[in-house]
């Protein structure tokens, strides 16, 4: 199938814009405004969400990033924990070293439970007596 031809894209100049929310303001209805200016209605309800959102200067954005992307990217930034200061820094060093203890006392216990029953199997083993060859099964007296 072949590849549809790509139709370039339009820019319009904030005035336009402006002028197709004061039609819309004035009461016309969004597609009746959206054919008037043969744009779709897709691109219309865009720019009335960013008039909405941000006034006349909402309909002055450039091509690029969508607005609010670096302000939803700042806000994250500032919002992620800030470096703890001293004192929260030697309560969290405390803190590790205690669980690190904690971590080794439970290593040590199950080394020592794996060490008895090591030693349990090689005393099992060592107990064992061979036993004598016994055939596993013989030919059956039946025709």
């Amino acid at each position: 199938m072949p590849d549809k031809p790509r139709t370039p894209t339009r820019s319009f100049p904030p005035s336009f814009k402006q002028a197709a929310m004061s039609r819309l303001e004035a009461g016309e209805t969004l597609a009746a405004v959206a054919r008037g200016l043969g744009i779709s209605r897709k691109v219309l309800y865009g720019w009335r969400a960013l008039w909405r959102a941000e006034g006349a200067s909402g309909l002055c954005h450039k091509r690029g990033p969508k607005p609010g992307l670096r302000a939803r990217r700042l806000a994250a930034a500032l919002a992620a924990p800030a470096k703890p200061s001293p004192p929260d820094q030697a309560q969290a060093l405390a803190n590790a070293q205690a669980r690190i203890g904690e971590l080794e006392r439970i290593i040590g216990r199950q080394q020592a439970g794996l060490d008895f029953f090591q030693r349990a199997l090689q005393a099992l083993d060592a107990d064992k007596t061979p036993e004598p060859s016994v055939p596993g099964s013989t030919r059956s007296s039946k025709p």
